[in-house]
């Protein structure tokens, strides 16, 4: 989907998958990023979201990603 606005151009991916590579690990993850610039030369981004990993932390609460 690409989202024009007031000069703002923006692409949303939206997926849906279920990867176990091996049945003991199990990870989920949500995200956004918001990126500006070149790509080529300077690019910035942000990065929000949420995690759950119960074989990294020990349970199944979601954990907030930023970067």
């Amino acid at each position: 989907m690409l989202l024009l606005h007031e000069g703002w151009v923006g692409t949303i991916w939206m997926d849906c998958l279920v990867v176990q590579l091996f049945e003991h690990l199990r990870f989920s993850l949500s995200q956004l990023w918001i990126l500006g610039g070149s790509f080529s030369q300077d690019v910035n981004r942000i990065e929000a979201g949420w995690q759950v990993s119960p074989d990294l932390y020990g349970d199944n609460n979601t954990r907030l990603l930023t970067y």
